[in-house]
């Protein structure tokens, strides 16, 4: 999964005639620099990395004083999600105002692109409570259904509707060209005079064409350990240059109990912010796109079930419309024979629905101990399943 780090998506969406804070990029605490910003104060300062909920994470700090301002850039700098310290830090004007949330995402569950929006945003806010509208594969967004969207919502005032309803237009826009599979703002403020998105997430197909790939803005590329490769990490690499002509797999290593073994981003995401929050710690993050191969979804589920210290394993996807799930059955079942792991001793609950389910199914049940489950769970409780054969929840 491709991901904007926080500059290159504010100079990304700014480019193309969206309002976003003025920003700064300091790759190291020089005092010059610092002390010649030239909006502020305050100032929001984050880490420059491609990290969903910075906020969540303790990252992001407002700055008050050019000490503060300091503090804040040596502590972003500092800033390690698992992959190393982010090196860089990311300065931004500080915009006041009541929060509001507007996304356009692929959900495959629905088979199409939705975008969702709320009259509430910013820290802690769960997406999947917003009013969702599905615009099908119009080229432009359909005005009336925007605004109905916008009324559901509960955003009833007109000059913030017809903000809101900008920045909508230029993300949809940005989402078709660039083949995105995520634009977010978490949140949007509002002073009564205007609104700013300020907080971002930007995820892009892998697989996009080439004249999509164009229209993206500066991506991280693969995953920058910051630190010397695991063996586990290793192998999952060398299985991928393997077969360079399939789609790419990541594996990062963390230090958790549960193994997270979730394809697509998006929902990867979910699940590890479901697990933590009921008292679970992901012990990897592995990102596969369905096409890349049974031989290298075989690495990664090897590779996380043999991560020191993990107690259980959760693994799957959302709806998977246009590919063989029996890649996904295979990839987990050579795994765990791979790993030499015994699934009546280690839990290890799997979730697959898409073509062929019912044969994936049947494969995962050769497998004695492995928790197989289908579309009428959700991702959401396929984790509440595996946590309760962990013994973390009743």
């Amino acid at each position: 999964m491709a991901r904007a780090p926080e500059f290159a998506a504010l100079d990304w969406l700014a480019t193309n005639g969206m309002r976003v804070p003025s920003h700064l990029r300091i790759a190291g605490l020089d005092a010059g620099q610092v002390a010649g910003v030239k909006f502020g104060p305050p100032w929001v300062v984050k880490p420059d990395v491609a990290v969903g909920g910075k906020g969540n994470l303790g990252a992001v700090r407002v700055a008050r004083t050019i000490d503060e301002l300091s503090e804040a850039i040596s502590a972003a700098l500092d800033f390690d999600a698992g992959a190393g310290p982010a090196g860089a830090a990311c300065v931004e004007e500080f915009v006041p105002g009541q929060e509001y949330y507007l996304s356009i995402s692929i959900d495959d569950s629905r088979r199409s692109a939705v975008v969702r929006c709320s009259n509430s945003g910013g820290v802690g806010f769960d997406a999947r409570t917003a009013p969702i509208w599905e615009p099908g594969s119009d080229e432009l967004l359909n005005p009336g259904a925007f605004d109905r969207l916008l009324q559901t919502a509960g955003i009833s005032d007109q000059r913030l509707a017809s903000e809101i309803r900008q920045i909508g237009t230029i993300a949809w826009d940005l989402f078709r060209r660039s083949e995105a599979i995520l634009i977010e703002f978490n949140p949007i403020r509002w002073d009564g005079h205007r609104a700013v998105p300020v907080g971002f997430a930007l995820e892009f197909d892998d697989n996009a064409t080439p004249t999509a790939r164009a229209a993206w803005p500066e991506i991280e590329r693969g995953v920058d350990y910051g630190r010397p490769q695991t063996d586990r990490e290793a192998a999952v690499a060398r299985a991928d240059k393997a077969q360079p002509r399939l789609p790419m797999v990541r594996f990062l290593e963390l230090q958790g109990d549960t193994a997270l073994l979730i394809v697509g981003g998006g929902a990867a995401l979910l699940c590890f912010d479901h697990l933590r929050e009921r008292g679970a710690e992901p012990a990897c993050y592995a990102d596969y796109s369905p096409g890349a191969g049974a031989d290298k979804l075989k690495a990664l589920v090897e590779a996380g079930l043999t991560v020191p210290g993990v107690e259980g394993a959760i693994f799957g996807a959302v709806v998977v419309s246009l590919a063989d799930v029996m890649e996904l059955a295979r990839g987990l079942v050579d795994g765990i024979g791979a790993a030499g792991v015994d699934a009546r001793q280690l839990p290890i609950v799997a979730r697959i629905a898409g073509p062929n389910e019912e044969q994936a199914r049947a494969l995962l049940n050769t497998v004695p101990g492995l928790i197989a489950l289908g579309r009428e769970h959700t991702l959401e409780q396929a984790c509440d399943r595996l946590l309760k054969e962990m013994g973390k929840v009743d």
